[in-house]
């Protein structure tokens, strides 16, 4: 079973965060947009300067996103991927979610049709409830 995950998950696992979602391990298949590079290391340099960490600090979590992608299946952000997040989705959704979202319904489409999808943000929730697909992490 294949278990999709946004940049909420992985932030909290990454950044050492309260409430991490558990069991990822427990998954056949833990999935994730190319998208997720991008937004955990944008989150990472913010996080820097906000937090005053030094350089040394960047490279340690640059270290930790880079070993955390290479046990991921990472989806590309494709033609038919950029189709679908453009497409309706019967709820607001932002658009680097839909991204997620529409990497999830395609993975899900065409390898498992039991995907679950795992997400903290509740907005984002909401939509992939109302795609059908099976969410946790909320």
């Amino acid at each position: 079973m294949i278990l999709y995950i946004d940049s909420s998950i992985a932030g909290r696992v990454i950044f050492r965060q309260d409430h991490p979602l558990e069991g990822l391990e427990s998954y056949e298949t833990v999935a994730s947009s190319a998208l997720l590079s991008v937004e955990l290391r944008r989150a990472a340099q913010r996080l820097q300067v906000d937090l005053t960490q030094p350089t040394e600090w960047l490279a340690g979590v640059l270290d930790a996103i880079a070993a955390f992608e290479r046990s991921l299946q990472l989806v590309h952000i494709t033609p038919p991927v950029i189709r679908r997040a453009g497409g309706p989705f019967g709820a607001t959704v932002r658009s680097l979610d839909a991204i997620h979202l529409a990497s999830a319904l395609l993975l899900r489409e065409r390898t498992d049709p039991d995907l679950v999808f795992a997400t903290h943000d509740r907005q984002q929730a909401v939509v992939a409830r109302a795609l059908e697909l099976p969410c946790i992490g909320v």
